[in-house]
């Protein structure tokens, strides 16, 4: 039985309710407000009576409920009472916990058009770790986050503290990424008024960002290279850095004097900063030289440095160091000095991308004891973390770091991904949801440490950091069932379970060849058909809840599952259409090559690739018109549709020249058969050997002598 709430309902805060509890309320009413149509009006008020919602934490003045959390981040919700005129309730047993309390029971209610309906309900529960939220990469890299205005950062971090995160690690400048910039001269430098006026414009959002997340109940760090200064300062002054990098060497003292330039201009801008999230390498350190290898006694040196700056203006800051790139001696280096020194401005170390470096070593050797090269327990995934664990002090914290992000060239990649989607997604270049890889790769990492963080360069994995965010709140939760409850609550009930479908199956077949795919999706459920490839299901998923609800398309979050989706089908179809017109061609070919005047022939089989070439244009405008309205309304860019070609075995490449030729010989070029033999037959067959001649490698085997006057493989005459 469901209680029902009318548009009568009130939201009641207590006289003393925090500025969290305040966004808590406002989130509530414009998911109402949104979903529904209704707009809840919130009161002041210490009684909660018939038609009400309670939201609070102990001591604020708001009304006391049936259950109530015992622990500063339980969260408390009941709904009982009159059914027709319900009371419920989300308390939290601090701030840090009232956006989750709110988001869970806005999640736990059937909200539709005209209808609010919730479960009687009374139950109490808190978090399995203390840290949870994740890095917002905001550099040129990212998708997204460089690119959003005010107001998507506001809704970014405030779902995800509806979702359960306390913490939230900003990029808010890696000098590195600003090309043509000097922003902290005197006076500024930039090359052009244009990027003068988006640093600005960027820098004047991230300024705002520290105040936004205490509101919101979380903590706010920054991640910031230990040893990067702007390019322009590598430029003007080559000595400060090896090899023109913008990674400073530290043994160069104008160097050193720009890094601390550079930092107190930024942390002094700062309103607040709880963490400063300083990483050992990846990115930092200075390859390739000699003053500055090993790395890890300089970046302990750094961090020293860096925090007492931060604390400043900061006191109350804390340092995450990690050990990224760091070797098994380095490794052990800054944990030996935890241990003897246990200085008291670092609170947690992280284990993140290349952290796993400091496992590879002679396990038999002083340099080796955090080796894993022989060790028969964990594996390559949990096993590092599990290492790091039990060497590390027990007064800091773990933190996971992990790359929620890409697909390639990474900690986590797809393994069994197409190379042509490889090619198309590159590393994060096209959405990638991963919930069940991420709930696995969670399960096997998360033991060992206090929570987590995870990696990202922008929304192309929205579904991956709220697989992260749910089950570092209770890892219990598969991968299925937070997908389940995202799509229900970002997509509507009305296609809920269609939308979780879809996202489950995008998920396979990333992982799997696209050439000849079939199976995969069969297990699902019932809302996928067992039957047809499953790419061609995916099509039939969208087009289904596109039917129930057309609004979808005014959704970022569906324009991006179906951007996905979209590329998919035109990626199989393409690979598809590849292997007929690798036989079509070589059997047309055949009929005109020998020739004297080849042209008839040739301009019908240029005709016939142009058809067959615009069987998938409808579809690659239906690609870009997603793309397009999904960069206007939210800033993704899915640069991967740029990749998009019309064949993936060379053929547009034959096309062209194909053109060329024809061209060639009505203007009186190539006179002789032998020069139009080849200037046809010569694209034609690079075209057939691009996909086979790409796995050429090095030999293991000589060739069987077939014949005692040859040496090597076997020709034809």
């Amino acid at each position: 039985m469901l209680w029902e709430f009318g548009p009568g309902t009130r939201i009641i805060v207590g006289a003393g309710a925090a500025r969290p509890t305040a966004r808590a309320a406002t989130y509530l009413q414009s998911q109402v407000e949104r979903r529904c149509g209704w707009r809840w009006e919130m009161v002041t008020g210490r009684e909660a009576g018939p038609g009400t919602i309670v939201l609070g934490v102990p001591g604020d003045g708001s009304p006391f409920g049936p259950v109530i959390p015992a622990h500063p981040e339980e969260i408390a919700l009941w709904c009982g009472g009159n059914p027709s005129a319900p009371t419920a309730g989300a308390l939290a047993g601090g701030p840090s916990a009232i956006l989750a309390a709110a988001g869970k029971l806005a999640r736990m209610m059937d909200l539709r058009p005209g209808h609010a309906r919730l479960p009687r309900l009374s139950r109490r529960e808190r978090p399995a770790f203390p840290v949870r939220g994740h890095t917002l990469a905001n550099h040129k890299q990212s998708t997204t986050y460089d690119k959003w205005s005010w107001e998507q950062w506001e809704d970014c971090l405030t779902e995800l503290a509806a979702w359960g995160s306390n913490v939230a690690i900003v990029v808010p400048l890696h000098p590195a990424r600003w090309r043509g910039s000097l922003p902290f001269d005197d006076p500024p430098w930039f090359d052009s008024p244009a990027r003068e006026a988006e640093f600005a414009r960027q820098m004047e959002i991230q300024l705002r960002l520290p105040d936004l997340c205490h509101d919101l109940g979380m903590r706010y760090g920054i991640w910031i290279p230990s040893n990067d200064v702007f390019p322009e300062e590598a430029v003007r002054h080559p000595e400060v850095s090896r090899y023109g990098r913008s990674y400073v060497c530290l043994a160069v003292p104008e160097a050193r004097a720009r890094l601390r330039a550079i930092r107190e201009r930024l942390l002094a801008m700062m309103p607040r900063l709880d963490v400063l999230f300083i990483p050992s390498k990846d990115n930092g350190g200075c390859p390739g030289c000699e003053h500055c290898t090993p790395w890890a006694p300089l970046y302990r040196d750094l961090a020293q440095e860096q925090i007492a700056q931060a604390r400043r203006y900061h006191p109350a800051c804390q340092v995450w160091l990690s050990q990224q790139g760091l070797d098994a001696a380095e490794s052990q280096h800054l944990l030996d000095w935890l241990d003897r020194e246990r200085p008291d401005w670092v609170e947690a170390v992280a284990y993140g991308p290349f952290g796993e470096v400091m496992t590879f070593g002679d396990p038999d050797s002083r340099e080796g004891v955090l080796s894993l090269e022989r060790y028969p327990r964990g594996g390559p995934i949990s096993g590092p973390p599990i290492r790091l664990r039990a060497a590390l002090p027990g007064q800091y914290r773990l933190v996971l770091y992990p790359d929620e992000t890409h697909t390639f060239r990474c900690q986590y990649p797809v393994a069994g991904m197409d190379p042509v989607v490889q090619y198309v997604w590159d590393r994060e270049s096209a959405p990638s949801p991963r919930p069940r890889e991420m709930a696995r790769l969670h399960g096997m990492t998360s033991p060992a440490g206090d929570g987590s963080i995870p990696y990202s360069e922008g929304d192309t994995d929205d579904v991956n950091k709220f697989v992260w965010s749910a089950r570092d709140w209770d890892p219990a939760r598969s991968g299925e069932e937070i997908t389940a409850e995202y799509a229900r609550w970002f997509f509507g009930p009305g296609v809920g379970e269609t939308a979780a479908a879809l996202i489950l199956l995008v998920e396979e077949i990333l992982g799997a060849p696209l050439h000849g795919s079939r199976t995969i999706g069969s297990d699902i459920g019932s809302a996928v058909p067992k039957v047809g490839s499953a790419v061609n299901e995916t099509r039939a998923l969208v087009d289904a809840c596109e039917a129930r609800d057309p609004s979808l398309l005014e959704s970022w979050r569906w324009l991006s599952l179906r951007v996905a989706a979209l590329m998919l089908d035109y990626l199989q179809r393409v690979i598809a259409r590849d292997r007929q017109v690798a036989a079509e061609l070589r059997y047309r070919a055949a009929v005109w090559r020998d020739r004297p005047d080849p042209r008839a022939e040739l301009r019908e089989t240029i005709r016939h690739l142009e058809r067959r070439f615009d069987e998938t244009d409808a579809l690659l405008a239906e690609i870009v018109w997603t793309r397009d309205r999904l960069f206007a309304i939210h800033r993704l860019a899915v640069r991967g549709v740029a990749r998009l070609q019309h064949s993936y075995m060379k053929f547009d490449v034959l096309l062209d020249r194909w053109k060329r030729t024809l061209a060639r010989i009505e203007a009186g070029e190539l006179p002789t058969f032998p020069e139009r033999y080849e200037a046809l037959i010569a694209p034609l067959r690079e075209a057939e050997d691009s996909v086979r001649m790409a796995v050429e490698g090095v030999p293991l085997v000589e060739h069987v002598r077939e014949f005692a006057w040859e040496t090597g493989a076997t020709t034809w005459d």
